[in-house]
């Protein structure tokens, strides 16, 4: 808990000193976050610094306090922020012509928030000490029975609400990262992993050695979550999963080309990194580090390379898909030999 409060203290400090209107954020801020909504590329980097883009432009867009985090429900963008300069008090708002109109405000029990989620109808805040559910304007709170993080100086990289549970992942690099459950009404948190082979980094989901970068309802299966992972460091490891209750499976893997033999547990040892996984209709949307990849839940997989990313501001962007808008970040390099991975963001 103690290198947990370290982290978002220091992340609280760059939040006091957010850039304003047509600043340019630091030259070490990465991309944490992307959402398209309104039309727009929003993305949030871990400098607090919100921007919107589109095509050929990029417009820094001011958040009071500097935003936290952001999420988009009912095409409508949303984000969670301070909302006092000494954060005893959180703020959900929601963006309304090119204002930012407040959802609701909850007064902290002495924690620090970290990560938003929501949905149509719910949305969730994830701090070090409690989950708070907000559910139709009112708020309830979940103590949690343990620090999410594990210990490990990782970063979250996604946070997917469910009905009854809230999954959120991590990326430590090297050192892993994966994937927790928490109980919405109790706080208890659960670590979701699993080695069939018992070996080192045995899979399919190992927190000792699995990064988790996104996470979407599964469209086959009622209750249960896909989860993508992936890890640049040296050599390039992930694969998609399927997490029901306490049941995991891998529904994807490839080879690099050229990549080494299978792994004692039948995967290769040099296969694609994922960076991002979305759900749309029947359908999964994977980004993984050489390109794009759609599931329908048959063993058909169709694959498409990544498109040309054009320079927008200092980030480099694609509208080229229909469907997907991507852009680059550095925010692996936190913690692995990597350069700049894909996020990806539905339209």
């Amino acid at each position: 808990m103690a290198k947990l409060r370290g982290w978002v203290g220091s992340m609280l400090l760059m939040l006091m000193h957010a850039p304003e209107v047509g600043a340019r954020e630091p030259a070490d801020a990465a991309i944490t976050r992307a959402v398209f909504v309104e039309g727009r590329l929003w993305v949030l980097a871990d400098s607090t610094s919100l921007s919107a883009l589109e095509p050929k432009t990029k417009t820094h867009v001011k958040v009071p306090g500097g935003a936290i985090d952001i999420c988009a429900a009912r095409g409508r963008l949303r984000a969670l922020k301070c909302a006092d300069p000494t954060c005893q008090s959180w703020a959900v708002m929601h963006r309304e012509k090119e204002r930012w109109v407040a959802d609701v405000t909850l007064p902290s029990k002495g924690e620090v928030p970290i990560a938003l989620s929501c949905t149509a109808t719910d949305t969730a805040i994830l701090s070090d000490g409690y989950l708070s559910n907000i559910t139709g304007g009112k708020v309830s709170r979940a103590r949690l029975s343990t620090s999410p993080m594990q210990g490990k100086p990782a970063v979250l990289t996604s946070m997917h609400l469910t009905a009854q549970h809230v999954f959120a992942g991590f990326n430590a690099g090297e050192w892993g990262g994966g994937l927790v459950r928490i109980d919405r009404k109790t706080g208890q948190v659960s670590v979701v992993e699993k080695n069939t082979t018992g070996e080192l980094c045995g899979g399919p989901l190992n927190s000792s050695c699995d990064a988790v970068n996104g996470i979407a309802d599964s469209p086959w299966h009622a209750d249960c979550v896909a989860v993508a992972v992936g890890v640049q460091h040296l050599r390039s490891h992930g694969r998609i999963v399927e997490v029901c209750k306490d049941e995991i499976r891998t529904i994807y893997s490839k080879s690099l080309a050229g990549g080494a033999a299978a792994s004692p547990g039948g995967e290769p040892w040099d296969s694609v990194a994922f960076f991002g996984l979305s759900r749309a209709g029947k359908e999964l949307i994977a980004v993984g580090i050489d390109g794009i990849y759609r599931f329908d839940g048959s063993a058909r997989t169709q694959y498409t390379a990544l498109p040309q990313f054009e320079e927008v501001g200092n980030l480099c962007v694609s509208f080229a898909l229909p469907d997907v808008a991507l852009v680059l970040s550095n925010v692996n390099q936190r913690h692995s030999l990597s350069g700049a991975v894909p996020l990806i963001a539905p339209r």
